[in-house]
């Protein structure tokens, strides 16, 4: 009559899709090899980082796989958009006044391009 092992009838099972379950090491994959990663793959990538689920090693071999295959504007725009809702979002709507131009807090020395720039913006 169709029993499975546990003795429950196959048409006693739910008849929806079961979702797929994602691993650090297929995002990794995906992007090596050129693909471009869903919504869904990049966030599971950002919380992986932020919770700490995520290996510093994977971390960086997915990093490094964005920088050697790119990213289309879709996948920038999502991973901003999870980054931005990872951490605290400060609100300085309180502040009155006009926030200054950029031009107008922008060093003479900063018109030049530092190649250091991108790494002292992290710490």
């Amino acid at each position: 009559m169709g029993r499975r092992p546990c003795g429950i009838l196959a048409s006693e099972f739910p008849k929806r899709r079961m979702a797929k379950a994602l691993f650090p090491q297929d995002v990794i994959i995906a992007k090596r090899d050129g693909a471009a990663l869903s919504r869904e793959q990049i966030s599971f990538f950002v919380r992986g980082v932020v919770d700490g689920s995520w290996a510093d090693y994977q971390a960086s071999a997915l990093l490094m796989a964005i920088f050697l295959r790119g990213m289309n504007p879709q996948e920038t725009a999502w991973l901003t958009g999870e980054m931005t809702r990872s951490g605290e979002v400060l609100d300085f709507s309180e502040i009155s006044g006009t926030p200054p131009a950029a031009s107008a807090t922008r060093s003479r020395s900063s018109s030049r391009r530092s190649p250091l720039r991108p790494a002292c913006a992290c710490r």
